[in-house]
């Protein structure tokens, strides 16, 4: 009775507790995997549901849209090994082409990482199930345009922590980076499947199909660097964002919701396809 008690307790706080603002925030999370979900085979959805459940006993039962939430959760809990896993800082004015190089821990890396132990012969099922989380979560990171960039020079001669650090007035979002974690203020944090679904009828999976079909992280990477110099740093240090940079950013955050979506049930419903049995999984 403890355990379980304990288990409804934990699947409570972590359903109801305000998350933290790391990247998309938790709203725009559960889209992507709301998104993907929607995309997965049955055979898909069998697997990742085996494994999301391998780690209830640490964390409560959760399912896979929660679960997207998961790698930020944690870091509320002074888990902070893996912070750098969720970005990585390439130079807002610079070419992109090479920032990855010679690096390690950042979102490229940690992605790749993810996708070897989840195709492991090796690796259990807890290992998997920890990997899978953090997959679903960075696939989102990948695509928030903030985690790919950040402003150097002026007031920031080392960066503004991907515009973590650029101050701006949008109501209850102080700076660029949270203002764009929200969606423009746009995400709807009780109608996860209302909004996906209203994502996805403006950018159907046909209509991306070439786009849904690059699936280097590094691409993601230099895709999100060219939206944030094209777009993203069009308000003034302090200013207000107009309506028309509302409207015209407000269809790029859908776009790249409907991109992580789609390309997180590419990679998955690809690794089940090629994966052993459902029960095999790890080999242990």
């Amino acid at each position: 009775m403890f355990i379980r008690g304990f288990a409804i307790y934990l699947l409570s706080f972590f359903l109801l507790q305000p998350q933290i603002a790391f990247a998309w925030n938790a709203t725009g999370h559960r889209l992507v995997a709301q998104i993907a979900w929607t995309q997965l085979k049955p055979q898909t959805k069998i697997k990742v549901n085996t494994l999301i459940h391998r780690l209830d006993d640490a964390y409560g039962p959760v399912n896979f849209v929660n679960a997207s939430v998961w790698a930020d959760w944690i870091r509320g809990h002074d888990v902070s090994a893996f912070d750098q896993w969720h970005y990585i800082n390439c130079h807002l004015n610079r070419p992109v082409s090479r920032c990855w190089l010679n690096k390690k821990n950042h979102i490229i890396w940690a992605i790749a990482k993810a996708e070897t132990v989840l195709n492991s012969q090796k690796a259990n099922t807890f290992e998997k199930a920890f990997f899978l989380r953090f997959l679903i979560h960075l696939v989102g990171d990948a695509h928030q345009p903030l985690h790919t960039v950040h402003y150097v020079g002026g007031r920031f001669p080392r960066g503004d922590a991907g515009g973590n650090a650029y101050k701006i007035h949008a109501g209850r979002y102080k700076n660029l980076h949270a203002y764009w974690d929200a969606g423009l203020g746009t995400f709807q944090r009780h109608q996860i499947k209302q909004q996906a679904n209203e994502i996805m009828q403006a950018y159907p999976k046909q209509r991306l199909k070439n786009e849904i079909n690059q699936l280097d992280p590094r691409q993601w990477v230099a895709e999100n660097h060219a939206i944030a110099n094209a777009a993203i740093y069009k308000i003034a240090y302090k200013g207000y964002p107009s309506k028309h940079y509302r409207q015209k950013n407000k269809k790029i955050v859908d776009k790249q919701i409907a991109l992580a979506g789609y390309r997180l049930a590419k990679i998955l419903n690809h690794w089940a396809a090629l994966s052993k049995n459902t029960r095999a999984i790890g080999g242990r």
